[in-house]
């Protein structure tokens, strides 16, 4: 029963979370200056391991979101194809939008 319900709550996260199966991966992104890994859309989550990770928080690529370019509470991430851009995710914070 513990798996079935973790399996069904894993997929609901992706449904919810709008990305398609053949997008689903394991990996880690940056989120408010900290790695993150986990399984997730291939956009969001677009470091390989925690250490490729790291190397782009020591500053051999620069943290776009360490300015906290998103309002309202938002959670900025970088993107998959440069890491100069950054898309807002504002889930439960009653706001919607590009910032």
């Amino acid at each position: 029963p513990i798996l079935v319900f973790l399996i069904f709550s894993s997929l609901m996260y992706m449904a919810c979370d709008g990305c398609d199966l053949d997008q689903v991966v394991r990996g880690c992104k940056i989120q408010q200056r900290q790695c993150i890994c986990g399984i997730g859309c291939r956009s969001e989550y677009r470091y390989r391991s925690r250490e490729e990770c790291r190397n782009n928080l020591k500053g051999k690529v620069s943290d776009v979101c360490s300015t906290k370019p998103c309002a309202n509470n938002g959670i900025c991430m970088q993107t998959p194809m440069s890491p100069s851009m950054y898309k807002c995710r504002c889930e439960g914070t009653g706001y919607y939008g590009s910032r």
